[in-house]
């Protein structure tokens, strides 16, 4: 479905009036620039069949990542594929198209995509550019909070990519509003600091302190294997109380460093450098001769909740993050504190103008709510409006903790880095009909038994509610996508559930067949929930199988049969429940 916008500046959104398209604020970009934010692109992409089901399963394993290789860099998984693209009408032929993502944007259905137009033909250009990276902001139901973060940065003074929205559609395939977001390359660089000739870095769940800076990937200057600049700003953050403001200074812009951070924190950016040690560029300017840090993955800003999973604890500060170790020692330290509180004062007071926040949020609304793709519409709307009410309190609430005594931190940061160990194992017995998927009652759907342990908690659940199919209800995944669910609930009672969620093409099963949990292809999680409120990861799929039955089909109406056995990953120590 799509939802229907009346009149050309407001719109009637949950009781509240929207002013849309040209009642919006101020443009950022000329209007022919390929980021103008009052602009939606008109992308669309061919791409042969094959390919396309090869480039839109490729991931990187977690358990190969956090698992045993947890100290190692990240693996690369993602291959070019040749490609036709148009952008507002203008063709380019022979182009490379991939998948990207970790794990918050994987979706095969609608992956994250980035664009190379010379990765086979040298002279092909638009309007410039030779880079684009498409982000299906996966985590944003709302589809609008990556442009407004990157909006925000550019706002307050920070190097940040530039970001608007694009209509995209793969084979003729209509796959909804992605943001099309600058790629941290060398133009951006030359942009931003004047000089791309530089070492820039990305880090990925990754900290920049010892032992923890395996998943940093030197992302220029590559054939120079001297990560020299890296260890000296790893030293300076790790050196003594008496001389780290002085090492600091030598080897980081310290007032763009504090702007940088200060904004993670105004936006809700919590899975950010600051926020999670993620999602993060740094890169060392030759002019200035020090690291400046740049932002990236903003999808799941603009919510007071910390994460997908869990809340953030209302004893820590809102005004500021400190889960990496730079900034954690930053804003303890008492003099760069009330320089950081008195910047973000600065910043609040000058740059956020709530009014003309809110003008740029009904601007994008109008502009991309007509193609949002099948969005449930009153979950889409809820976050539409949670957005503006984030916005329309987020100055007042920070504004009130800067007023006030500051917060310390709460929680420790850990002692070592992100690794997965195996916990248990699983072994699940299904049966239900194919299409049962998104039923509302799972366990009238089919029967089953889920047996293992998880850590020294065992697993014994007789009462199972199976579903497989075809996810199209509001999750931006239609019936022709390919892409199947295999859901299993086993209740615990009082409300309390045991649920393991598994995607795989749906090409991949048939009656007798017989697919290893470790193919790329297979993604998975399985996840304890408490009243569908509280969603707890217990741990991802490791090593087995998935067996199909020989009456296995994926005809509607048919009978749906498997056997599913895996080792549990996850970070150990496991408490009973």
């Amino acid at each position: 479905m799509r939802l229907s916008i009346h009149g050309s500046c407001t719109a009637l959104l949950l009781g509240l009036t929207l002013n849309l398209g040209a009642c919006a604020g101020q443009d950022i970009e000329p209007d022919d620039s390929l980021f103008d934010l009052h602009h939606l692109l008109d992308v669309r992409i061919d791409i042969e069949e094959g390919d396309w089901d090869s480039l839109r399963f490729e991931r990187r394993s977690l358990i190969e990542i956090f698992g045993p290789g947890c100290h190692e860099p990240i693996p690369d998984a993602f291959n070019y594929y040749p490609a036709n693209v148009q952008i507002d009408g203008e063709k380019q032929q022979h182009v490379g198209l991939r998948a990207k993502g970790l794990l918050g944007s994987i979706n095969p259905a609608r992956p994250s995509l980035k664009v190379k137009l010379q990765e086979y033909e040298e002279d092909l250009l638009y309007k410039g550019h030779k880079r684009f990276t498409f982000n299906n902001q996966n985590q944003d139901v709302s589809r609008l909070t990556t442009c407004l973060a990157y909006h925000i940065f550019e706002k307050m003074g920070v190097p940040a990519s530039r970001c608007n929205f694009a209509a995209l559609s793969i084979n003729e395939e209509d796959m909804g509003v992605y943001a099309n977001v600058e790629p941290i390359k060398k133009p951006l660089l030359q942009r931003l600091f004047g000089d791309d000739s530089g070492n820039l870095y990305e880090g990925t769940v990754a900290d920049l302190r010892d032992g923890f800076t395996a998943r940093i990937e030197k992302k220029t200057n590559e054939d120079d294997d001297d990560w020299r600049d890296v260890d000296e700003l790893v030293a300076a953050i790790e050196s003594d109380d008496n001389v780290f403001l002085e090492e600091i200074r030598k080897v980081i812009d310290l007032d763009a460093y504090i702007r940088f951070a200060a904004v993670e924190a105004m936006i809700g950016h919590w899975d950010s450098f600051s926020g999670n040690a993620n999602n993060y560029y740094f890169y060392h300017d030759p002019i200035s001769d020090k690291f400046s840090f740049l932002p990236w993955g903003p999808d799941g800003t603009f919510n007071y909740r910390q994460g997908a999973f869990t809340q953030r604890d209302d004893a820590e500060p809102q005004v500021a993050y400190g889960n990496s170790l730079l900034a954690r020692r930053l804003y303890e330290h008492s003099e760069i504190q009330e320089h950081y509180r008195d910047t973000m004062r600065s910043m609040l007071e000058e740059h956020w103008d709530t009014k003309e926040l809110l003008d740029i949020v009904d601007q994008m609304y109008g502009l991309t709510a007509n193609h949002v793709l099948n969005p449930k519409e009153d979950e889409y709307l809820d976050k539409v409006v949670s957005v503006r009410n984030f916005i329309e309190s987020r100055k007042t609430i920070l504004m009130n903790e800067l007023d006030a005594e500051p917060i310390a931190f709460v929680e420790e940061l850990s002692e070592e880095p992100f690794c997965m160990e195996k916990v248990g194992d699983i072994s699940i017995e299904l049966s239900t009909t194919w299409g049962s998927l998104g039923a509302e009652n799972p366990f009238a759907e089919g029967s089953g038994n889920m047996q293992g342990n998880l850590g020294s908690w065992p697993i014994d659940i007789e009462y199972l509610g199976p579903t497989a199919g075809i996810e199209n209800e509001g999750e931006d995944i239609d019936s022709s996508s390919g892409v199947a669910v295999i859901s299993a609930l086993g209740a615990l009672g009082n409300d309390r559930f045991i649920v393991l969620y598994l995607t795989l093409p749906k090409t991949d099963i048939s009656a007798g067949a017989v697919l290893s949990t470790t193919d790329a292809k297979v993604n998975a999680y399985f996840l304890y929930v408490d009243d569908f409120e509280s969603f707890v990861p217990l741990g991802w799929v490791g090593p087995g199988q998935i067996r199909f039955s020989d009456q296995t089909s994926t005809e509607d109406g048919a009978p749906f049969e498997a056997n599913i056995e895996f080792e549990l990953w996850g970070e150990g120590d496991s408490e009973d429940e």
